[in-house]
């Protein structure tokens, strides 16, 4: 029986467009999200968010390339993700080489549109973007709060986000909130510190157990790249969809040196599983483009930060095909 529940769902999940796969969904307890404390290896920086984590890694990470420059390349690239009381919750850490140089690169990349600010600390630069509404392309404009702080040290690139609709919430508060930069950085996996709630979980994250690329994309250029075949029986949205998805910020990829030299060109189309939790979980590549352009994108692509739909019972996952231009020059 719980098999047959299982290729059921996994059948809505290959559905096209936007036809929602699985609801998974109930009423959530505010009372029973468990909350964690979520630190660095070597301390530089700490924050509490929900423990039921979406966790990726890539030790390579990837590039932007200016037009007329060398590449800036985020490495060694986690991504968390978390989803509780409306409200996702994610954070991006990155070694890249030019820590400062890739600052402006990936916020420049990003495009988000909102009220900005900047600060800075011992040996911290923090820039921080706050939207409180996004335009629809039919309709009014959408109240959110959507709140992204860049910050830079002299070793790493921190991204991290929180957003919800409508005011802000309790827990994008808390969150935001618990952020600690340490200025005076301890050597590498140094003893953890005392939690300073006596029911504080303090976690390194080189202790979490990521999810990797091969996981993530169904689909790659070696590969016969096909479209996921359609369920014998799609069907529309429910009737008692309260909210539709709401896309934030759509980084854009850029052209990698080697498709700049060979004049590489095309639209790249895939399919991605915008999840329950705020996170893209799945990747389908429905063509492909030479030149590593198929990593970029797919960088860019969980990279995108959105709402998900929900429903009465709570949010809901559905899949949707996005396009990547990498127009002629």
């Amino acid at each position: 029986m719980q098999f047959s529940r299982f290729v059921f769902a996994c059948l809505f999940l290959l559905a096209p467009s936007v036809f929602i796969f699985a609801q998974e969904t109930r009423k959530e307890n505010k009372d029973s999200v468990q909350w964690n404390r979520i630190r660095t290896a070597d301390g530089e920086l700490s924050i509490e968010m929900p423990s039921n984590q979406f966790y990726f890694y890539d030790k390579d990470g990837f590039a932007l390339t200016p037009t007329d420059g060398s590449p800036y390349v985020f490495a060694e690239m986690h991504q968390l993700i978390a989803f509780a009381g409306k409200t996702v919750m994610r954070i991006e850490i990155y070694t890249p080489s030019k820590p400062k140089a890739c600052f402006e690169e990936i916020i420049d990349s990003d495009h988000i549109q909102g009220t900005k600010t900047k600060e800075t600390l011992p040996g911290f630069t923090i820039r921080q973007i706050q939207q409180q509404n996004i335009a629809r392309p039919q309709g009014k404009d959408i109240e959110i709060s959507h709140i992204t702080k860049y910050i830079v040290s002299n070793t790493r690139l921190y991204v991290i986000s929180v957003a919800n609709l409508g005011a802000r919430t309790e827990e994008s508060k808390r969150f935001l909130s618990s952020i600690r930069l340490n200025t005076a950085k301890p050597a590498e996996n140094a003893p953890e510190k005392a939690p300073e709630k006596a029911d504080e979980k303090i976690i390194s994250i080189s202790d979490l157990k990521p999810l990797t690329i091969d996981q993530i994309v169904l689909g790659r250029e070696t590969e016969d790249i096909s479209p996921p075949p359609k369920p014998t029986a799609p069907q529309p949205a429910a009737a008692n969809t309260l909210s539709s998805l709401v896309i934030l910020s759509k980084p854009a990829p850029t052209f990698t040196k080697a498709a700049r030299e060979s004049v590489s060109s095309g639209v790249l189309r895939l399919r991605l599983l915008f999840s329950q939790n705020g996170s893209i979980s799945k990747v389908w590549f429905l063509n492909s483009l030479p030149a590593g352009l198929n990593r970029n994108c797919f960088f860019s692509a969980i990279r995108l930060r959105f709402l998900p739909a929900e429903k009465a019972e709570g949010p809901v996952s559905l899949t949707k095909m996005i396009e990547y231009n990498f127009a002629s020059y």
